[in-house]
């Protein structure tokens, strides 16, 4: 969407037609059913590990990084889909990710080595879940904003859990029946199902609204702050402005001056010069490092543990239905005005890792390993829901896209080391118990860094948080 600040101090804002927005519903209903496959695929590695062992007989570590490549792609393509999303559509960017998904599974039905399993199952398939991942929650931030964005995001991620929750039944039984091979080229099929709801990945109108940009208590000074449709507001004295009604047109008939036109970037690297961004990328960071952990030793661990395949399918499904619970209703949290989104979200990271730190010492008590399980995915919901509205109000939504690839790029290599050091560890100690450790502490130490910012300048983040909703809401609510 494109936006244009006039020189008299004007705003010209493209916004969704009020005629059209009962479209957007059928966007979250879409981006719910991508995220599902998406979710399916990239956040159950621990299915095929047991396979990938038996099949190509290498170590825990060589054999892991065919999941941590995939990890890495996932994450660290997140750039390279905001340039394509940038030059291109979402719509397009979606298409393409399902097809590369699609084929990189398909073609793991033909590997013969776990060389060519990197590239297939680990590249290709990252890659592409990458690409629709990234369209997903930049097309979701166009259609919803302000105080709608982050309950609506919560809905669409809560199909990442669903997914989660769904395919370990769907796997185990491909597995039974058709054996490894057969069962990812049955999830390469499901998965290129994305490339057709991405054709209905449909631009809605726009029309423009021109308002008067008067920050209020803050008059005489210059405020530039992006919005959920890339509003740039500048603000002159209320003593030069004369306001009515009659100031807020639906068309630009009446200017007398052209808008100076921002131009866009395909990358903004300003974003690197905001320490609040910084923080969010190392928080980033440390949680994919210990998540890859989890995601992919979980069953493993369980089955160290004495408890059969059965169960440990269970545990792993555990973290679908607890980690939708925690994106909806930390998302639902985060939106109402009286909390603090970052310390919301802070606390969620530091209670989620408790449970992975205590997780060895329970771990031959079934029902305690279910609970710790539920209440570890259940905050770890909140990086789903929360953490695009707080790179939405350290770098504004104007530079959402650019800020969501620049982050996942580098926190990529966080997920890519996560794996290979914990079958290392295997390997070394017999046990998951270290890196069950280290994967809570990483986890509740990416919480703690997250109140550098809020502690650094707290009124300063809070009047940003207020300003940015209530700029997104005047303006939806029109």
């Amino acid at each position: 969407m494109e936006n244009h600040v006039s020189k008299e101090g004007f705003t010209k804002t493209k916004i969704l037609n009020g005629k059209y927005r009962y479209k957007n519903f059928g966007i979250l209903l879409l981006a719910f059913l991508n995220n599902v496959l998406i979710g399916g695929v990239s956040f159950n590695l621990s299915i095929y590990h047991e396979a990938f062992l038996d099949e190509f007989q290498q170590s825990n570590s060589i054999t892991s990084l065919a999941s941590s490549i995939q990890l890495l792609t996932f994450i660290g393509s997140s750039m390279f889909a905001s340039l394509v999303i940038n030059w291109t559509s979402c719509r397009i960017a979606l298409i393409l990710g399902g097809c590369m998904s699609g084929v990189g599974l398909t073609l793991c039905f033909f590997v013969s080595n776990i060389y060519q399993l990197y590239v297939t199952y680990g590249l290709l398939t990252g890659t592409g879940l990458s690409f629709c991942y990234t369209a997903n929650l930049v097309f979701m931030g166009d259609c919803f904003a302000g105080k709608k964005f982050t309950a609506v995001l919560g809905v669409a991620a809560s199909g990442i859990t669903v997914g989660q929750f769904l395919y370990p039944y769907i796997s185990m039984f491909l597995l039974d029946k058709y054996g490894w091979r057969g069962a990812i080229l049955c999830t390469g099929a499901i998965t290129m199902n994305i490339c057709w709801m991405a054709g209905l990945f449909r631009p809605l109108k726009e029309y423009v609204v021109t308002e008067p940009a008067i920050i209020p208590g803050n008059e005489k000074k210059k405020f530039v702050y992006g919005s959920s449709n890339t509003i740039q507001i500048m603000s002159k004295s209320l003593s030069n402005l004369h306001l009515s009604s009659s100031m807020m047109q639906m068309s630009l008939k009446n200017e007398q001056e052209p808008p100076i036109k921002q131009s866009k970037k395909a990358f903004d690297w300003d974003i690197f010069k905001n320490l609040s961004f910084i923080i969010v990328t190392l928080n980033n960071v440390l949680f994919l490092f210990a998540s890859s952990i989890l995601y992919v030793f979980i069953m493993p661990f369980a089955q160290s543990q004495g408890h059969t395949m059965e169960h440990a399918a269970i545990l792993a499904s555990i973290l679908g239905p607890s980690g939708a619970a925690g994106r909806l209703l930390l998302g639902l949290l985060a939106s109402y005005h009286k909390v603090d989104t970052l310390l919301l979200y802070a606390f969620s990271f530091v209670a989620a890792g408790i449970p992975l730190v205590i997780y060895p010492l329970v771990g031959s008590v079934l029902h305690l390993l279910y609970a710790a399980t539920a209440v570890c995915g259940f905050f770890l919901g909140a990086w789903g829901s929360i953490w695009p509205q707080i790179l939405a109000i350290a770098v504004g939504t104007s530079k959402l896209s650019s800020a969501v690839g620049g982050c996942l790029f580098f926190a990529s290599f966080g997920s890519a080391l996560g794996p290979p050091v914990a079958g290392w560890l295997f390997d070394q100690l017999g046990s998951y118990n270290v890196p069950l450790y280290i994967s809570g502490s990483a986890i509740i130490l990416s919480g703690l860094i997250e109140l550098i910012p809020w502690m650094r300048d707290k009124k300063k983040w809070l009047a940003i948080h207020r300003h940015h909703r209530a700029i997104q809401g005047e303006i939806h609510g029109i």
